[in-house]
This record gives C-alpha cells, sequence and structure tokens, in this order.
C-alpha cells in the first residue's frame, strides 16, 4: 500500500491529465462531491445520467479523482456548480 504522503498521485487516482485536477491538488475533501450528488445538483433522476453527460458534453467538468478504472469518481462541487451556470447562461 503506498504511503499517502509520498505517493504519486497517480496511485492515489488523483486526475493529473485535466487542468481540473491538476489545478486541485489541494482541494478540501469536504469540496468533493460524488456522482449521486452531482446528479442531485444537476436535477438529473439518475446518477448513471453523469456518465452519459461525461461522453455528451465535452465540456463536462472532469473528475478531480478517479479510482477503480472510473468506478468510483470525486468532483469539485465548485466546477459542477460553475458548469451549470453556464449551461443556463446558453440555454
Amino acid at each position: 500500500m503506498a504511503d499517502l504522503d509520498t505517493a504519486p498521485e497517480s496511485q492515489l487516482g488523483v486526475n493529473t491529465t485535466s487542468t481540473v485536477g491538476a489545478s486541485r491538488c489541494g482541494v478540501d475533501l469536504d469540496d468533493l462531491i460524488d456522482v449521486g450528488e452531482v446528479a442531485a445538483l444537476l436535477g438529473l433522476a439518475h446518477k448513471n445520467s453523469v456518465t452519459t453527460y461525461m461522453r455528451r458534453y465535452d465540456d463536462f467538468p472532469v473528475p478531480a479523482i478517479e479510482f477503480s478504472e472510473g468506478k468510483c469518481r470525486a468532483w469539485v462541487r465548485e466546477d459542477i456548480e460553475r458548469w451549470q451556470e453556464r449551461r443556463e447562461e446558453h440555454a
């Protein structure tokens, strides 16, 4: 098991390939939300719809943390809220 203080971000599942993940390495855990919370914020009936949004919208926020090949994801709440606001502005 990797020591959390010294493990490379790739071992911890931190998404460093996106601007979201790369710029959020020091994010507060209280600011992270799971797929169920993302679905609720966006008014989606099912949490599976979040994956559909990830595929459908190129500008959908990339998870800040991703484990188990995408089976466990966490987003920064502010990123989802900003994305939703931008979408509503252009609707």
